[in-house]
């Protein structure tokens, strides 16, 4: 298209959109809109009933180019029936709120306008148009914009039940908007915006909130009618406000029966609005792949939670006590895992100590010898080997004083394989597979669900990891010749568990937690420190500087540095075996003279 016929089509837009209004000037600038004379109320005019009317001046606005609103109504006296209401423009009145006392930076939409229409019930039944002004004292919009006014936006019903459909699937809003845009014929003709959809949302979310807690409760009670082997147990605070709960269906305890030897336990954070920490306790099945056994939401990390947490898994599962649990180095867990396990192996995650190598040791050092330190660790076939292999190590590196080395070389039975291999793990060593299971469930559910919406959520998450595992039950079935073993019934069996021995009181929602990982929290010096560097830009820890793409392990300074070590002891070597040379023969000429 060329530049004159953008020219062309520009102004014939302008024309249009002047074409739109009638332009009078008096005292006051004065705008009339220009519609056909189907459309424009008149005084005496007759509706069976006010949405009738609504309905009509709605449409009416809608191609005027402005939005209304209802401004005042009047019952008739002696009956609960509207008499007389007047629906208004927008812009009509004037504001209220001095400029000093706006809590929120919005612009003034108030101007006074006198544009209005009337109706009043009539001794018939019907409402008749009394008042008509049909002059407006500010420009309309055009056809192009008239769909954003809020009048002429709204989310339908129709819309409600699919974006509660489109949430449920973890469709997000944006997505949403395309989605709609789609099947409508572009964003214009959705019929609301973006920000409608959102506010439909929070307003979901606030008619929930206060109830939320005796909702999950009634779901719990619910699941455990239709099976009676669903177990669970909640605790509530002095205050009545829930404090933690923990829940266990008949597919996961039959699972722990089979699978329970090794429990893989660690928290997760940002799973719902009221920043509850969210605790699966995972293990493997014979397909190598995650199975849940029980999960709990809980209001803090103390020992005392964690024992309570422990204890009701002793008393739903089916089987005795796990062989070896997976954790973390917290200290909390270890506490209540000696507590309420004293038979079972605690096996730390070698995973999480490995990756702290970098953390403790400088750059140089990490760079020359992390991977002997990793060899050490994941080669070594007995304990004495580990224990020779780490000495010289240590002596290499020059490290015989870091004391987070003591420390965990104090600690090697819980976590180096050449102590722990004895033990059966399911050939598990970390606890990567409760952080894989973290990454799967949180793309289900977010920091911003409700209580009720994280069950909603995380049951649809869960029916998916349970078909994967149909799936490899069909192929092993089908698909593979193996023979067939029977388990007896009886040992992985479940027995209904009375998790309702006691009438739960009216449960009210929990309060906010405050917890590392989640929400507005207490930080330490350290960790404000480290956000601050974070803020200003990434910091070397090599060369100092702040903003850099790189790191300690690639810092081009400590590269320049070592390379010019190295060339520097090059050409030490290079004159010493020059000197050795020239010496050499100078001794062998006096020695022939």
């Amino acid at each position: 298209m060329s530049v004159e016929q953008l020219e062309a089509n520009s102004d014939c837009r302008r024309v249009e959109d002047i074409s739109l209004l009638l332009y009078s000037k008096s005292m006051d600038d004065v705008y009339i809109p220009q519609v056909s004379e189907n459309c424009k109320p008149k005084v005496g005019q007759e509706f069976e009933s006010i949405d009738g009317a609504h309905e009509f001046y709605i449409k009416y606005a809608k191609e005027a180019g402005f939005s209304i609103r209802s401004s005042s109504t009047k019952r008739c006296k002696g009956a609960n029936e509207v008499g007389r209401i007047e629906f208004v423009c927008f812009k009509e009145g004037v504001s209220s709120i001095k400029d000093g006392e706006r809590k929120r930076c919005r612009g003034m939409t108030r101007e006074n306008c006198k544009a209005k229409l009337a109706v009043v019930r009539s001794k018939t039944g019907k409402f008749v148009i009394t008042v008509f002004v049909e002059e407006h004292n500010h420009p309309l919009s055009n056809p192009r914009r008239v769909h954003l006014l809020r009048s002429h936006r709204s989310v339908s019903e129709a819309k409600k039940s699919l974006t509660l459909q489109f949430s449920v699937a973890n469709v997000s809003t944006h997505q949403q908007i395309s989605i709609l845009e789609f099947e409508a014929g572009g964003i214009e003709n959705i019929g609301c915006t973006k920000k409608d959809i959102y506010n439909h949302e929070a307003k979901v979310r606030n008619e929930l909130r206060g109830q939320d807690a005796e909702l999950l409760k009634e779901y719990f009670l619910t699941e455990q009618e239709k099976d009676p082997c669903f177990f669970f147990k909640i605790d509530v605070d002095d205050d009545g406000k829930l404090k933690r709960c923990f829940w266990a269906d008949s597919v996961s305890r039959r699972a722990y029966g089979c699978f329970g030897d090794v429990v893989v336990f660690d928290t997760t954070y940002n799973t719902n609005q009221y920043g509850m920490i969210f605790a699966p306790l995972v293990g493997v099945n014979n397909h190598g792949q995650t199975v849940l056994f029980a999960c709990a939401f809980l209001s803090d990390e103390k020992t005392e939670s964690f024992v309570w947490l422990f204890e009701l898994l002793k008393d739903s599962m089916p089987k005795n006590n796990p062989k070896m649990i997976i954790t973390d180095q917290d200290p909390a867990m270890t506490k209540a895992i000696v507590q309420s396990f004293p038979n079972t192996f605690h096996r730390y995650c070698s995973w999480h100590i490995l990756d702290k190598f970098s953390t403790y040791l400088n750059a140089i050092t990490y760079r020359d010898f992390y991977k002997d330190f990793q060899q050490c660790i994941l080669e070594s076939k007995c304990p004495e080997e580990f224990e020779r292999k780490w000495v010289t190590t240590i002596e290499k590196a020059s490290l015989d004083n870091n004391d987070w080395l003591k420390s965990i070389f104090e600690l090697r039975s819980r976590w180096v394989p050449a102590y722990v291999n004895h033990i059966f793990s399911a050939r598990m060593s970390s606890s990567q597979r409760a952080e894989s299971s973290h990454a799967f469930f949180k793309k289900y559910v977010s920091k911003r669900n409700l209580l009720m919406d994280f069950i909603l959520r995380f049951n649809r998450a869960l029916a998916h990891q349970r078909h994967e595992e149909l799936g490899a039950d069909r192929v092993d079935i089908n698909e593979k010749l193996i023979e067939s073993i029977v388990s007896n019934t009886k040992s992985g069996g479940i027995s209904e568990k009375d998790s309702t021995a006691h009438d739960y009181e009216a449960l009210k929602d929990p309060s906010a937690v405050r917890a590392k990982g989640c929400g507005q929290r207490l930080k330490r010096g350290k960790e404000k420190a480290t956000n601050a560097v974070k803020y200003r830009g990434r910091r070397c820890n090599g060369c100092g500087k702040i903003g850099q793409s790189h790191d300690k392990r690639n810092c081009p300074l400590l590269n320049n540095l070592s390379s010019q070590n190295e060339k520097s002891l090059q050409h030490a070597s290079e004159y010493d075996s020059e000197a050795d040379s020239l010496s050499s023969t100078g001794l062998h000429e006096k020695t022939k003279g």
